[in-house]
């Protein structure tokens, strides 16, 4: 419900959440142990794919160019 209520609000204020994909529909989840998240494969791979989801998103408001 938490999630559900923020994204309510950035919608109030006409911004665009941009999710993932499973195993981490509501973006990036990563997991820092001794400041570094470079043994986190898990979360490594669900801000690869919030990346792409938010360039995806980019480009379907981008101009149209003739």
């Amino acid at each position: 419900m938490t999630i559900a209520q923020i994204q309510a609000i950035l919608l109030c204020f006409g911004m665009i959440p941009v999710g993932g994909h499973a195993p981490a529909f509501q973006g990036a989840t990563l997991l820092s142990a001794n400041d570094s998240i470079a043994q986190d494969d898990l979360g490594l791979k669900t801000a690869a794919q919030l990346g792409k989801r938010l360039g995806e998103a980019a480009l379907r408001f981008a101009p149209k160019t003739a």
